[in-house]
């Protein structure tokens, strides 16, 4: 090439004749060297991640074939000048870098773009602690620890204190055989925790497992009544690696949850599908707004005797779900493992042992966050695996919303799910956590009392029936006198669509209502907004 550059600018007649000699006999070599060309194959694709406000972050990417190989970055589909390395190095993050971000490699014989990263900048800690799914197994209780990581995490420090009146010696567990753990017992009812992975390694970007905290189990107390707080002494609250020391991380005791039975049971009375989960605060303070997802039960497919070999869809609803987030997560949910064994739900038995569980912490029995694509309310994506996106949009995540949740305190919670053809169980999962409250308040105008056809205590519930109109909504309030009912009422939600026929509603106590009803100490009405015509 610079051979037939140096010709072009001779004079005329000479540089016509040479140039054509040249291009004669350059034509042939290049195309035997392209032949011969590997094309270029991304072996590692850039890794989505989070990072606060001021923090670095790095993107990196592995390729092969026939050398040499370039590198261009990309922001957004634009090119970052100078960045043509295969590392990309964001430092003193702002939410200008809140985007997504590829890289182009190419050589002799071809280009390529690698899939797209997701870095979203947060203004708190991006990588927080929690406490997984709490399993007892005999006279010993285990605390999974879990972390929200984004790839660059190679120590984690932290302290958990707990209540001496019911957990006692406690003992770290890594999930990572090679790690080194040490921990400090100077604090009174408190375990501090450092914990270094091996050289070279780093936790993945997601949710991730780092070991499980086991306890002696007071013989008067149940698993779910420690008392847990994360503490910043005798070990700070951290998380480091040698090229990022100063890596912020905050830290949640999160709300645990039990099925009653493994699967939703029909309620003749209704026609609804019911699930009762009993919902605990292990923790040492007020859980104020408990919410619980309803993941995975979307619609199912069913067989139509009528039209044979066709499938059907067969449409399943949270019917009593409060409200539904489109962002998630607002916060971090409960990660669960889910193994049929373990005994999270009362009709099961209880066959873990701590060893099985750690190792399925990797995935192997946790379907809710294990790597695969969930089905969320008809809408496939990952949750685990790689990184939880923070910026997805209008995917309806149904929820139900618990509130004040004493510590050590233990609630029920009925799941209620309308099935179309009032057949097919659904086989929902769940996942909890702590967000923003759902507020309980009477509609702001254009209220309407409405006159109740009659109301009954049976069973543990209250039935309130009343008629309806087509196209009204209905809100049922209640309280626990009539003066606090026409003062101070509690709302329920989610409201009520008319159908223009009699409707039963039916309270069968969380979430619907705070506590589970007694006969004659609720008082109820019902208002209409809009108001009717």
């Amino acid at each position: 090439m610079r051979s037939f550059a140096f010709v072009t600018r001779r004079p005329a007649g000479t540089a016509t004749v040479l140039c054509a000699g040249l291009f004669l006999a350059l034509a042939s070599p290049r195309v035997a060297r392209a032949d011969t060309n590997t094309p270029p194959t991304i072996t590692t694709q850039p890794a989505s991640g989070f990072g606060a406000l001021g923090e670095d972050f790095e993107f990196s990417v592995a390729a092969t074939g026939t050398a040499p190989l370039t590198y261009q970055w990309l922001l957004n589909g634009a090119g970052l000048p100078g960045e043509t390395n295969t590392v990309l190095l964001l430092t003193n993050l702002t939410f200008v870098q809140s985007a997504s971000f590829a890289v182009v490699v190419a050589n002799a014989a071809e280009t390529i773009v690698s899939s797209n990263a997701t870095l979203t900048v947060q203004t708190n800690a991006p990588r927080r602690l929690g406490t997984g799914r709490i399993l007892q197994v005999g006279p010993q209780v285990g605390v999974p620890i879990t972390i929200r990581a984004n790839g660059r995490e190679g120590a984690v420090y932290f302290s958990l204190s707990y209540d001496t009146n019911a957990y006692a010696n406690p003992v770290f567990l890594p999930a990572n055989a090679g790690a080194t753990v040490s921990t400090n017992l100077t604090q009174p009812a408190t375990i501090g925790v450092t914990l270094t992975l091996p050289a070279g390694a780093l936790l993945p970007s997601g949710y991730e497992w780092i070991g499980l905290m086991r306890f002696d189990l007071a013989a008067n107390r149940t698993a779910l009544q420690g008392g847990l707080a994360f503490a910043t002494n005798p070990v700070p609250i951290a998380a480091a690696n040698t090229n990022y020391p100063a890596l912020l991380l905050d830290a949640n005791v999160e709300p645990q949850y039990v099925l009653v039975t493994s699967t939703p049971q029909i309620n003749r009375q209704s026609g609804l599908f019911e699930q009762q989960l009993l919902v605990s605060n292990p923790g040492a303070a007020l859980m104020t707004n408990v919410d619980i997802l309803a993941l995975e039960f979307g619609s199912v497919s069913v067989t139509n005797s009528l039209l044979p070999g066709v499938p059907q869809t067969n449409a399943i609803v949270l019917l009593n779900a409060q409200s539904n987030l489109l962002n998630y997560p607002f916060n971090d949910p409960l990660i669960a493992v889910d193994c049929t064994n373990c005994g999270y739900a009362l009709d099961l038995p209880a066959t873990c042992d701590f060893g099985s569980y750690l190792a399925n912490g990797a995935g192997a029995c946790s379907p809710n966050f294990a790597g695969t694509n969930v089905l969320i309310t008809g809408t496939n994506f990952n949750i685990v695996g790689q990184f939880v996106p923070f910026a997805i949009t209008n995917v309806p995540l149904p929820m139900v919303q618990l509130n004040n949740l004493l510590p050590g305190e233990t609630r029920p919670a009925m799941m209620e799910f309308y099935v179309a053809d009032h057949a097919t169980p659904p086989a929902p999962q769940y996942s909890l956590y702590l967000a923003d409250p759902l507020y309980h308040t009477p509609p702001p105008y254009f209220t309407m009392p409405v006159t109740l056809l009659g109301t009954r205590f049976a069973n543990g519930t209250f039935l309130v029936e009343f008629s309806s109109q087509l196209g009204v909504t209905y809100y049922v309030q209640y309280a626990a006198t009539p003066a606090d009912l026409a003062t101070n009422a509690q709302t329920v939600l989610p409201p009520i669509n008319g159908t223009g026929a009699h409707i039963q509603w039916i309270d069968d106590g969380p979430p619907k209502t705070d506590s589970p009803p007694t006969n004659g100490s609720r008082f109820y009405q019902v208002i209409t907004w809009p108001q009717p015509q």
